[in-house]
Formats: C-alpha cells, sequence, structure tokens
C-alpha cells in the first residue's frame, strides 16, 4: 500500500485568524502560515511541516536522501544515521544535516552510502580480512577534511569559542571517535563485520558533528534572535520535534519543521489533496541483525546479551561442548550450608563467583597454617606460550620480585579473578589450548588450585546466568559469535581467533583489578591534614574511573570499562615501543599517588629519555603495583598482554 503524501490547510482559526495546533492547547501561529505537506509513517504518526522550500522527495537509491524520515528505525537497533525526534538529551541530532544526498555538496554522499556483506567496495586482502576500495577510502577522508575545516573555522569563531551553551564538547567528543574509526579503516586488518561496522561508526559520528555544528550555526542562533530568520535555502533544512513550543521558535526563525503528531489528530485535519508515491521499503536497506562490537563482554552485568557472549566463547576456548561438562556442578546457594564442603566448594557455593564490589570490604582472619600453606601452594608466573598473548618483559620482572613471606594475615572475599582466568583454558602440561582433562579434575588431588579456579569461573557464569534466569543449556545450544563472525564448530577457530579471545579475557581481568586495589587503596584527600596537600584532588569515583581508563587506553579509544576492542591489544600499556607506553605510565603513576601519601619516588617520564632507562622505571613502578596487589589478594594479579 502507497503511503499518501498530504497538502495540509489551517483547519481551525481563532478570532484573529490564528492557526491553532491540533490538540495542543493555545500554541497560535501568523495568519499567513500555512502547512504545506506531510506524510503518514509507521508508529501511528505522521509530519505537519512548514517553511520547505520543495516538496520532500521520495527515497531513492538506497539512502535516506529525504526529508521525511520514513524508516524509523534503522538496522534492527543500530543507531540511527539520520535526524531523530528532537530530545532533551541529544536535541541537536533533531537537525536535519547541512550536507545530504542531491543537496548542495555531492561531496558527502559518501555518508549515506552502504556496505551490504557481499558488496563490491569491500576487497578481501586475506583469507581472514578485507579492506575497503582505495576509492572510498579517499572519499572518507576528504569529508574528514573538509569537515576539519570546518571545525576549525567554528572554533575560531568567537561567537561560539566563548558561548557556554555551544556544543563545543559535544563536536571535539564525536569527532575524536569519527577519527578513530577513520584510522583504523586506513591501517588495521579486519573482517568484513568489523569493516562495515567501523565505516558505519564514522558515518553515524561525521553526522553527528555535522548536525550539532549546524545546529551551533543555523539553528540555535537564529531560534534565540541572534541572528535574522533564514532566507536561503541552505539554512533551511528543518528540525524533526514533537514539542510545539519548538515549532513556534522555528517560525520565528524561518526554519522548516517537522512537527510530529498522533495519528488521531489526522481526522482533524482538512486533506485537500492526495499523492501516491512508492513505499519507502521498496528502495530502503534494511539490514539484517548483527553484533555491532566485535568484543565478547560489552555491556552492563545485567544484560543477557553479554552473558551470552561469555557463554559462546568460553564455551568455544574450552573447545568442549558445554563449558559446564566436569563431574562437578555448584549447587545452588544455601542459607546454611554444612560444614563438611571444602573450601572450593564452600567458595562456589556462598559467593556464587567472584565479582568486584564497593566498600566496605569484607575480609578474613586466616591462622598461621593457612598463611604457610597458601603462601607455599601459589603459582606466582603467569602461564607462557607461543598460543597465548605475550607478557612484556618488564611485568615478568615485578612479578619476579614478589616475596612470598609478606603473605597477608587477612584475606578479602573478593579475591579471585572477575572474569575466567585464562589459564583455565591451557594445560600447562602438554601446552596445548584442547584441555579435555579438565572434566576430570578433582580437589583431592595435586591440581586442586586449578579445579578451585575452574569452580569459581563456572560460579561466575552460572551466578550471571540465575541473575535473569537463563538456561544454561538453551543458551549454549546456539552458535559461538566473535568479532561479527559465526563459529558453529570449534574447528572454525584458528589460532589467531583463539589468542583474540584469550586476550580480551585478560585484559578485562587486569582493568578490574586495577579498579578493586584502586578502590581499596585511594585516600579522600583531606586539606586539614599536611600529608595530604600533595594528594591529587579528584574525589568522585566518575573521575577515579576515568584515571583507570587513562592508564590502560589511549584515547580516544573506548571511553567505558566494559568495551575492549581488538586496537587496543597493540596500543596503551601493550605497546611494543617503550616511549609510546609512556603517556598511561604517568597516568597509572598519577593514580597510584593517590594510594598513599609516600609514594613520592616516580617523576613524570619523558618519551624523549633513553629507552633502557624508560624500561627500569617501569619496571619499578609496576613493582609497586604488583607488591600493593599480593599483600591486599595474596596472590599476583594478572598482567597486561598483548598480541
Amino acid at each position: 500500500m502507497p503511503y499518501p503524501q498530504i497538502e495540509f490547510t489551517p483547519e481551525q482559526l481563532d478570532a484573529n485568524h490564528e492557526l491553532l495546533l491540533h490538540a495542543k492547547g493555545d500554541e497560535t501561529f501568523p495568519k499567513d502560515h500555512t502547512f504545506l505537506s506531510g506524510m503518514v509513517v509507521e508508529f501511528g504518526q505522521y509530519f505537519q511541516t512548514s517553511n520547505l522550500p520543495s516538496q520532500p522527495q521520495t527515497p531513492e537509491g538506497g539512502h535516506r536522501d529525504t526529508f521525511i524520515r520514513a524508516d524509523c528505525h534503522y538496522a534492527d537497533g543500530d543507531p540511527v544515521q539520520w535526524p531523530q525526534p528532537l530530545g532533551h538529551d541529544h536535541f541537536y541530532l533533531a537537525a536535519i544535516p547541512l550536507y545530504c544526498p542531491g543537496r548542495s555538496d555531492p561531496l558527502y554522499d559518501i555518508l549515506f552510502s552502504r556496505y551490504p556483506p557481499d558488496s563490491s567496495y569491500l576487497i578481501s586482502s586475506t583469507s581472514h580480512f578485507t579492506r575497503l576500495i582505495p576509492a572510498h577510502v579517499s572519499a572518507l577522508k576528504k569529508v574528514h577534511s573538509h569537515l576539519e575545516d570546518r571545525i576549525g573555522e567554528y572554533l575560531q569563531h568567537p561567537d561560539y569559542r566563548d558561548d557556554p551553551y555551544s556544543k563545543k564538547y559535544i563536536i571535539n567528543n564525536r569527532r575524536s571517535y569519527a577519527n578513530a574509526f577513520l584510522a583504523r579503516i586506513e591501517s588495521q586488518p579486519m573482517t568484513v563485520p568489523e569493516m562495515r561496522r567501523c565505516v558505519a561508526e564514522f558515518q553515524r559520528f561525521t553526522l553527528d558533528v555535522i548536525a550539532a555544528l549546524d545546529w551551533d550555526t543555523i539553528y540555535r542562533r537564529r531560534i534565540e534572535g541572534q541572528d535574522p530568520p533564514a532566507t536561503k535555502i541552505d539554512d533551511r533544512m528543518g528540525l524533526f520535534t514533537q514539542d510545539p513550543s519548538m515549532v513556534m521558535s522555528c517560525v520565528k526563525a524561518g526554519l522548516p519543521f517537522y512537527y510530529i503528531q498522533n495519528y488521531k489528530n489526522l481526522a482533524h485535519t482538512r486533506i485537500d489533496t492526495l499523492a501516491f508515491v512508492d513505499d519507502p521499503r521498496d528502495t530502503l536497506n534494511f539490514d539484517e541483525g548483527r553484533i555491532k562490537s566485535p568484543c565478547i563482554f560489552k555491556g552492563k552485568v545485567n544484560d543477557p546479551g553479554r552473558l551470552v557472549q561469555i557463554y559462546y566463547n568460553s564455551r568455544h576456548i574450552l573447545h568442549s561442548a558445554n563449558i559446564f561438562a566436569c563431574n562437578y556442578n555448584p549447587p545452588p546457594p544455601r542459607s546454611n550450608p554444612p560444614r563438611s564442603l571444602n573450601n572450593a566448594e564452600r567458595n562456589a557455593d556462598t559467593h556464587r563467583g567472584i565479582q568486584v564490589t564497593y566498600h566496605p570490604y569484607r575480609s578474613n582472619t586466616i591462622s598461621t597454617a593457612q598463611r604457610s600453606n597458601l603462601s607455599a601452594s601459589l603459582i606466582i608466573q603467569p602461564v607462557i606460550s607461543p598460543l597465548l598473548p605475550r607478557v612484556l618483559d618488564p611485568w615478568m620482572q615485578a612479578i619476579n620480585t614478589i616475596d612470598r613471606t609478606q603473605f597477608p594475615t587477612t584475606l578479602p572475599t573478593d579475591r579471585g579473578f572477575a572474569f575466567p582466568f585464562i589459564s583455565l583454558f591451557f594445560q600447562t602440561a602438554t601446552q596445548m589450548l584442547d584441555p579435555t582433562t579438565f572434566g576430570s579434575i578433582r580437589t583431592d588431588n595435586s591440581s586442586s588450585r586449578v579445579a578451585l579456579e575452574k569452580r569459581e569461573g563456572v560460579a561466575f557464569l552460572d551466578s550471571s546466568c540465575q541473575a535473569f534466569n537463563a538456561q544454561v543449556e538453551t543458551l549454549l545450544q546456539q552458535p559461538a559469535a566473535w568479532r561479527g563472525n559465526l563459529y558453529s564448530t570449534s574447528a572454525d577457530l584458528d589460532e589467531v581467533v583463539v589468542k583474540e579471545i584469550l586476550w580480551e579475557v585478560n585484559e578485562l581481568n587486569f582493568r578490574h583489578e586495577l579498579l578493586a586495589l584502586d578502590r581499596r587503596f585511594y585516600i579522600i584527600p583531606d586539606p586539614e591534614k599536611p600529608e595530604h596537600r600533595n594528594l591529587p584532588t579528584s574525589p568522585k569515583a566518575l573521575d577515579r574511573h576515568d584515571h583507570i581508563l587513562d592508564c590502560v587506553v589511549p584515547p580516544p579509544l573506548a571511553r567505558a570499562f566494559h568495551v575492549v576492542e581488538y586496537p587496543q591489544a597493540s596500543r596503551g600499556l601493550a605497546n611494543p615501543d617503550v616511549r609510546q607506553r609512556v603517556p598511561q605510565l604517568n597516568h597509572l603513576s598519577r593514580l597510584m599517588r593517590g594510594w598513599s601519601a609516600s609514594f613520592t619516588a616516580f617523576d613524570m617520564l619523558d618519551p624523549a629519555d633513553d629507552p633502557a632507562t624508560l624500561v627500569q622505571r617501569e619496571a619499578e613502578l609496576y613493582k609497586f603495583y604488583v607488591h600493593q596487589f599480593f599483600i591486599i589478594f595474596g596472590r599476583a594479579p594478572v598482567v597486561p598482554r598483548s598480541l
């Protein structure tokens, strides 16, 4: 059924011959103001528009080159790459970009290009990776260069530079994300799903920047009366809104608007003519549902999709049909567990997995015999193998300095790993990533520590699953997904993919441990105490969270704690060049100064220093971190690895 295109005329006039908005109260318009056109769309809404330079065009060629967006959702929940109705949080996105296909500058057409999986614009470079054709990469770079020039002029203009209400922060933030994705498109080897995602994200963030620029330079100043009403076509792009007050503001500013109303109001609107157009779904391409980000554990802790990824990838790392295919299955939690349970069973039974908690922390005092046995049975060295992500030498030097005699007399209740430790998936004796013997491990043999880790990891996954009543068996029957690709059998996983999965699990453990240690040691500075005067002031937990992110990933990479992306495996603290690690080392030193007022031995490092000196200072910094972690948790920390 084609969608009708409707011409509207004023349906109600008050005594002063001014138009009343339907069902919206007493908002009025000047007499000479008329609604010109609109369209009935999905979800029971239609548009009333005004101040349009021309009639809206129908979608063509799979692009959104139409003023009225008929596809109200995009790609099964993927971020919309087109203006959205005016909202309080991201109101600038309601502004239609000044540049769009068929408008004033065809340079920006590339921002609306689509790349299906079998697109001829994606060229396979190897059996595993693909790249974008040079012509499209060049077009993206031209858009980037043109937009950078416009941003430079915007930031230098005194009207926006000194305006506290301008969108400078949003523009710089989205600009950094767009730059990061463009750099990955140019230089990083990626699979087809990753390349498609990177291009889509570059398009999205670039359109965000354009919308914010247009809002500040075209819309806001005219709406606030700082500039005269719009007269040129390029200044009359339009605004989506459900707010009648914004409609009045657009009328006064001479700007087009698209007033979204409920379909029930259509019955009160007089229709003069009907013009039938093609169904937008005949020309718009809707993507299939897909994983947006190439990572296992993205999202909040209680997100079911995040748990699904934990199950998928943990199962395939183990090369087992079921990650819980061991002879012991943790029972449901009991309020009064029998005292006959051994330590591993009691830990899995009562703690239901290891999680990073908040203050106050609980610790249990251990006896002298327990302390001696635990310190003697510790495995300090991380697992090293060509099949696993590698550990940098400075971290190895720091771990080798751990003194077992400093084993703590009290142990916290959350001393385990936040995520399954990668030694669970690796058999040291055979140096293989196919540990089928894990299924028969018992706590009554020499591998009790490994069994304890195994059960803690299983308990963590099991407790997360029970948090939203998911069935483990149902989840395990589905194929695994990694970096946008599906793996129906473990045979599909090659050595490179396994390394990437293990690296991400290890990286998440390191970040959570750094966060847990910081929350125990951080001292909120007291101005009245002389010994606290040199401490950095950041009492808010969010500030500390940002400091921790600065320690592990360089900006503008993912600024969220649970987001770990593949390019980070060779950046930040994992960069093979020590001079490139200096910014993160300085952040780590600054973070640790908040742990102890006496921590003054580490000055800011300079990338221009001798690399040998930098490595030596880096090892000293890591040594302090390793020792502080050991005296709290009674074990060696998870250290960063790189690919």
